[in-house]
């Protein structure tokens, strides 16, 4: 007879250190553990000077790389955030992850857009009038919609956890990277947890409280970060908000997501559309930079997926939606073939090709996706689109 707890021929690998265990139990407790000690991690943060003027710093000490070229003193926070930074605080969530009042959130004093976000999601209003019927069409196309999206949502933490295949807004060549930033690697590690979550002795409650607290973690943090570490966060956001809706493989979506998170995370969401989401080259026709290209791709199609996320939660609640009105001049995902590129050269090829395939058209952009006619004719350029979407671009 084996002993208690033990599972005959099953084997348990924290996905963090990758010690194997071969009891649940075990398992549980060690990944509880290493869990904490890998988010408790104190980050490194950037140089005063870099942080105020909002500018890369690769946080060398005693001296970062630009405040040494520029001749200029080089400080670093003891402790804590400046206060130029601190405009969003957002404590840890209590034990009741359900509640709306497990988060408090303090805003800046005046700040507009924080506090008109807060207004639209915390006093919702039924779905109801002209726009939401042009949305519903009838009722069993908007059960079918709704209930397709929630089931692809929630395979995306899965999806992360494998990496056999990834959710469409996160490049694979992210994840092959040596030096997969931060918000990610954790994300990573904490999916895999997510994914084995079968019973409360393999994660439970504990792992809803380290994803909302990391999440949180993000949503606290995420201007002092630049470049691929802000897509990063973003990405990992959005995986840590769709987890928590769905809290386990197999279950029933959880009853309502944190609005006062919710109102925090679609704030992130403005501060990554008011960068960089077009690039000029997309304008005049011509081939952009290669890493250049992948950020804002990454950065589109997490937006989208945001707006989606934030549509399901607003569907399942009878909530009214965000508006998203704002970025209709946002091009479209970019099709399948050209975001599955892993290699700078072969994409190049691609994209040279492409650009011929759509010599003298425009950019097929968000709005032009939303103003498609019903009915099976599509014109030349929403034809041309479909035929290179991949998933991401098929269900929106």
């Amino acid at each position: 007879m084996e002993p208690l707890g033990q599972v005959s021929g099953a084997s348990f690998t924290c996905p963090i250190c990758q010690k194997a265990f071969s009891i649940r139990s075990s398992f549980g407790r060690h990944s509880r553990q290493c869990l904490e000690r890998e988010i408790s991690r104190p980050r490194r943060r950037s140089c005063l000077q870099c942080s105020k003027r909002k500018l890369g710093c690769d946080r060398k000490h005693p001296t970062c790389s630009r405040c040494a070229s520029q001749g200029g003193a080089c400080e670093y926070a003891t402790s804590g955030r400046t206060s130029s930074t601190d405009r969003t605080r957002i404590t840890p969530p209590s034990s009741e992850l359900g509640r709306e009042d497990s988060v408090a959130t303090t805003l800046e004093a005046g700040d507009p857009v924080t506090s008109h976000a807060l207004s639209q999601v915390t006093k919702p209003s039924p779905c109801t009038g002209k726009v939401n019927q042009q949305l519903r069409g009838t009722q069993s196309q908007f059960d079918f919609a709704l209930t397709h999206l929630c089931r692809i949502f929630r395979t995306y933490p899965r999806m992360l956890a494998s990496c056999d295949r990834l959710p469409p807004f996160i490049h694979r060549s992210q994840i092959m990277s040596s030096n997969l930033p931060m918000p990610l690697s954790n994300c990573l590690a904490l999916c895999r947890m997510w994914a084995n979550n079968s019973s409360v002795e393999t994660g439970g409650d504990f792992l809803k409280v380290s994803m909302k607290t990391e999440l949180l973690r993000l949503l606290n943090e995420y201007r002092e970060y630049d470049g691929a570490t802000l897509v990063a966060a973003f990405q990992a956001a959005i995986i840590y908000a769709i987890a928590l809706l769905f809290p386990a493989p197999h279950q029933p979506p959880s009853r309502m997501f944190d609005l006062s998170t919710l109102a925090a995370l679609k704030e992130f969401g403005e501060y990554i559309r008011s960068g960089t989401v077009m690039m000029p080259e997309e304008v005049s026709h011509t081939r952009p930079p290669w890493q250049q290209w992948l950020q804002v791709s990454c950065k589109r199609r997490s937006l989208i997926c945001l707006y989606c996320f934030e549509w399901m939660n607003a569907m399942l609640n009878n909530f009214q939606s965000f508006p998203c009105t704002n970025a209709e001049y946002m091009p479209a995902p970019a099709g399948k073939v050209l975001w599955e590129i892993t290699a700078q050269e072969k994409w190049e090829v691609a994209y040279d090709r492409w650009l011929g395939r759509w010599a003298g058209l425009d950019v097929f952009t968000l709005g032009d996706l939303e103003n498609m006619m019903p009915g099976p004719t599509l014109d030349l350029r929403s034809e041309m689109w479909l035929e290179e979407a991949d998933e991401l671009g098929q269900k929106n």
